[in-house]
């Protein structure tokens, strides 16, 4: 599928952007408006055609496509491409940081178990070398 401006995108992209200014059926509306800004109805409302909440249907067709175009996400990344844009080296040292304080709260043990978690899952579960991951002294 492609925007206005021939960016691809997927449905579910349009999808999730479309949701937060249409009422339902996202895709088939998103689709309908930008055929109306094809056929030059540009300045119509857009609730002339969709579903569209109240607080919004004072808004044109070219907006209304305008607003979702711009609500539009990238795709989101696989976990394994996620986790290897993690600076490892930082997030060990930003752990260890908050151990050497010695400062027991709530807030902070509950940082260092997650660091902890998302150290685990990326060895135990995405195959991540345990010494990239974890400071040796952890084991």
């Amino acid at each position: 599928m492609k925007t206005t401006n021939g960016k691809k995108v997927s449905e579910k992209q349009i999808r999730l952007a479309a949701s937060n200014f249409l009422q339902d059926n996202f895709i088939k509306s998103y689709r309908k408006l930008v055929k109306e800004l094809k056929k030059g109805n540009r300045n119509d409302l857009a609730a002339d055609y969709v579903d569209v909440p109240e607080n919004l249907d004072a808004t044109s067709v070219k907006q209304m496509v305008d607003m979702i175009e711009s609500a539009i996400l990238p795709e989101t990344k696989s976990k394994q491409e996620f986790f290897n844009t993690i600076n490892w080296e930082l997030l060990k040292e930003g752990k260890q940081y908050l151990l050497d304080t010695g400062i027991e709260t709530k807030p902070i043990d509950d940082i260092i178990a997650f660091i902890d978690s998302i150290q685990d899952y990326a060895v135990d579960t995405l195959g991540f070398d345990t010494n990239e991951v974890h400071k040796l002294t952890d084991y």
